[in-house]
């Protein structure tokens, strides 16, 4: 026989249990859907979860919709930061502070951000910011300080020297605006007084910075003895904060010396500090041209003409004349070319250098006409009469040719390295005496009966 099997009906109170316990999972399904729509709170599950991209993302949608919401612009401005999107953070931090004036946490974020992004169009934006952060707290140092440096790159010398004064007075560091005032001292050309302010920071926490700018201003006062020593002496410091520029300084000094293999060793170890050192690539590539190394000058200056920025004019007229030396007129003439397109005003060294490449293809009328422009653009360039000297000669214009070699050897270093002073001596020596040898004798413009 079947076993029939019987159900008992649950109890009217399991039953009401069984009821509020389906109500309490459909309020909690119902505040969970509720929670994932609110974009604050899932914005914040995914900052949680290290979304940072869909959380900024959720945030835009939001802030777009209730643009009052400063808190929630200050959280978009963090992700944004956190995504490397600094413009856009730095608008969001702007933002909040418009809202909420006295928000000092919303206007560091904003100044952090600008600074980021970075650019010349952005520094009114980071100078506003900054001058809004001392208005906040007119006692806040470092605010002060912020300042003094923003001013001093807008070009308001004065301006920055009170900020800089603000700075010290609200208890800034002794050593910090020491340093800085003898920037703005050497900015300004007052190179006595910024080697006075930076001697007061020599023994500080800014010691090896301070000698190695006092180092600085030796070099721009020719004074080339002390100015080696004091590097030399800070090169290998700990504490230096500086140690790209104190390389690239020590380059330039053997550059000088006409020591192009520990000025190219010097520009090596400046460029591992700082990759992007235009400057110390630029000299490096001078040091190889000068020790006869075309090939690996022609890198670095290939480099700074495709970056396209300060330094690429004069790239393309040291290539110029790295194509003259190895006797190619016309690739010459290309990278003066390259020169002319940067919309950069020409030089004195670039009409030599057209006068050179003009010559090298049989231009002399050209030549002539590059070189004396050289020479008014400057009187005092000595290889401008030594090129105009040369082509003179070869059209056997003597008298202005020993003129211009005349002139040569009165305003050349003889102590530059590969000046050839002796040489031209000695031809102006050849060429007089040419000249004697060819006058006519007194008989022989008589004539005979």
């Amino acid at each position: 026989a079947e076993v029939e099997r019987t159900w008992e009906l649950p109890s009217p109170r399991v039953l009401g249990g069984v009821a509020v316990a389906v109500v309490v999972l459909l309020l909690l399904a119902a505040w969970t859907f509720i929670l994932t729509r609110d974009p604050k709170t899932r914005a914040a599950r995914l900052i949680e979860d290290g979304s940072y991209i869909e959380a900024a993302e959720v945030l835009e949608e939001y802030v777009a919709e209730a643009p009052d919401d400063s808190e929630a612009r200050v959280t978009l401005g963090q992700l944004l930061y956190r995504n490397n999107r600094f413009g856009a953070a730095a608008s969001s931090f702007e933002e909040a502070l418009r809202l909420h004036p006295t928000d000092t946490r919303a206007a560091y974020w904003a100044l952090a951000s600008a600074i980021r992004a970075g650019g010349e169009a952005d520094l009114v934006r980071r100078k506003r910011l900054v001058e809004q952060l001392v208005e906040l707290d007119p006692a806040d140092a470092e605010a002060w300080y912020l300042l003094a440096l923003m001013r001093q790159a807008s070009g308001d010398i004065d301006g920055a020297r009170t900020a800089l004064d603000r700075f010290r007075s609200s208890g800034g560091d002794a050593a910090i605006f020491d340093w800085n005032r003898g920037l703005m001292l050497a900015g300004s050309g007052d190179l006595a007084g910024a080697n006075g302010a930076f001697a007061s920071a020599v023994g500080t926490s800014r010691d090896a910075d301070a000698k190695a700018a006092q180092a600085m201003v030796a070099m721009l006062q020719r004074q080339f003895g002390r100015a080696k020593d004091l590097l030399l002496d800070v090169e290998s410091a700990s504490e230096l904060t500086i140690d790209w520029e104190v390389k690239t300084a020590l380059g330039k000094l053997y550059l000088t010396e006409g020591d192009f293999g520990r000025a190219a060793d010097a520009f090596n170890a400046a460029l591992a500090s700082n990759p992007v050192n235009k400057s110390a690539r630029y000299f490096r590539g001078v040091a190889h041209a000068a020790s006869n190394n075309p090939q690996q000058a022609m890198q670095d200056f290939e480099y700074l003409l495709n970056a396209g920025d300060e330094y690429a004019f004069e790239a393309a007229l040291e290539s110029a004349r790295i194509q003259l030396k190895e006797n190619d007129p016309g690739r010459a003439s290309e990278y003066l070319a390259r020169a002319n397109r940067l919309n950069v005003p020409v030089t004195a060294d670039y009409m030599l250098l057209q006068g050179m490449a003009a010559t090298g293809q049989n231009n002399f009328r050209e030549a002539e006409r590059s070189f004396n422009k050289a020479i008014e653009m400057n009187p005092n360039l000595a290889e401008a009469y030594f090129e105009r000297g040369l082509l003179f000669v070869q059209q056997d214009r003597i008298a202005p040719g020993i003129s211009d070699l005349q002139r040569y050897v009165q305003l050349v270093n003889p102590d530059a390295a590969g000046t050839p002073i002796l040489q031209v001596r000695e031809l102006i020596g050849q060429l007089r005496s040419t000249a004697v040898s060819s006058e006519p004798s007194a008989g022989s413009m008589q004539g005979g009966d």
